[in-house]
């Protein structure tokens, strides 16, 4: 009795061995091509007026503008109406 399981477990294995696929590993996926994104570009600076005193004369009217350190003055004068704007 004994021989005959041992003969069945002995095809058994056999055939186990036998029908095993040797199939060779996939190859590895192809690498995802990098996208390289440019920082955005800085922020425009403002140009700070410097002191001193403008004056513009055209067709429309006159400008003028003062800036003495923290103090402005801004007068316009259009179509004989004027305006005048001071900030400390």
């Amino acid at each position: 009795m004994k021989k005959i399981v041992l003969a069945f477990n002995m095809l058994a294995l056999v055939a186990l061995v036998s029908c095993k696929k040797d199939t060779p590993p996939p190859p590895p996926p192809a690498p995802e091509p990098q996208v390289i994104v440019a920082p955005p570009p800085p922020p425009p600076t403002k140009a700070e007026e410097s002191d001193g005193t403008s004056i513009s004369v055209g067709s429309d009217g006159v400008e003028v503008s003062t800036k003495d350190g923290t103090k402005k003055t801004d007068i316009n004068v259009k179509d004989g109406k004027g305006s005048i704007e001071i900030k400390k």
